[in-house]
This record gives structure tokens, sequence and C-alpha cells, in this order.
């Protein structure tokens, strides 16, 4: 009686192990969200739900993976509590009202306003004291001296303030000759 209890028992645990391993390489995959495999609505709170894979999530949040360099592709989508439910791999392949939602929910998320003009850029005792026009209005900050500049390419630029809040230069040559002169000496 004993050796017919052995086998079941080890089928068993043979099921567990399998269905562990299963879930657990499930969850090192990526998961692909694409318009035809998730479905993404407005809430009424201005926040996005999902249907994906038969699951829903009634809140989520989009992060971008390559936020300067590639800022509409590879979009980490994640529930409330932080888990990666799927990655977009370009914006550009979902329909236009999901891609408008998405991009609000970005837009909350990555605020980085766009300097248009450059006034004057100070320094003194290791800091830089910026007063420029941005898409957002005028706007005065400081930045560290050293390090507080980041060329992502040859003309765009993105500055670090002290407090962590970040400024995007689209494109240098835009400024006039006297306000590339000021901040020649970051670049």
């Amino acid at each position: 009686m004993r050796e017919q209890q052995k086998p079941a028992a080890h089928d068993e645990a043979a099921q567990v192990i399998e269905q562990q391993r299963l879930a657990a390489l499930d969850m090192q995959s990526i998961h692909y969200i694409t318009g035809e495999n998730a479905v993404f609505s407005a809430t009424e709170g201005g926040f996005v739900r999902m249907k994906f894979r038969e699951k829903e999530c009634e809140r989520i949040a989009v992060h971008r993976c390559f936020p300067f360099t590639d800022p509409d592709c590879f979009l980490s989508i994640r529930d409330q509590d932080g888990n990666e439910l799927g990655i977009i791999r370009a914006l550009s392949d979902l329909p236009e009202e999901t891609q408008e939602l998405l991009r609000r929910q970005m837009a909350l998320r990555y605020f980085l306003p766009k300097i248009l003009k450059v006034h004057s850029v100070k320094e003194e005792y290791g800091y830089s004291y910026w007063d420029v026009v941005t898409d957002k209005g005028a706007c005065r900050f400081t930045a560290s001296s050293h390090n507080a500049v980041a060329k992502l390419s040859e003309t765009r630029l993105i500055i670090q303030d002290i407090h962590g809040n970040r400024y995007e230069i689209e494109d240098v040559y835009k400024l006039t000759p006297k306000e590339i002169k000021k901040i020649d000496l970051y670049i």
C-alpha cells in the first residue's frame, strides 16, 4: 500500500515543481503590450486603466525605459504596486487615442520644461545660477557648476538643478549666438 502512495506523492510534487518553474519563467519573460492584446481607457479620476491578457488593472503607471534618448519607445506599464505588467515597444504602434491617453500620463510623470531663451548664467562658489524662459514660462534655478549639464547629442542638452529638476534644450543652435556663449562653459 505504501508503494502506491509514493508514486502519487511524487507526481504531485513534480507537478508543483513544474508549476513553480513555469511561473518563474513567466515572471522573467518580457510581456509585450500591443493594440491587439490590450485595451486602455481613462478613469473618472484622470488615471488610466488597462485590460491585458484577461487581467484588468484599474490604475496603471507609464514609465519610460529610455526617457531622454528614446522617449516614445520601450514604455514600461506598471500596476499600482509598481510591478511591471508589460512593455510597449513603440507608442506609434498603438491607436491614436491610446497614444494620446498615455502621452498625457507621461506628461504628468515627466515634467521637463524646454528652455527657449537664456537670459543669463552666472557662476559663483561652485554653483551656476540660470535665468531662462521655458515653454512653461520664465524660470530661475540653481545648478551645480560641475556635471549639471548632460549632452545627449550634438544639439540636445539636459540641465539638472540642485533639487533634481531637469530642463531641456532641444537644439542649442536654435539659441542666439549670445545665448550659446552664455552656456558654452557648461557644454
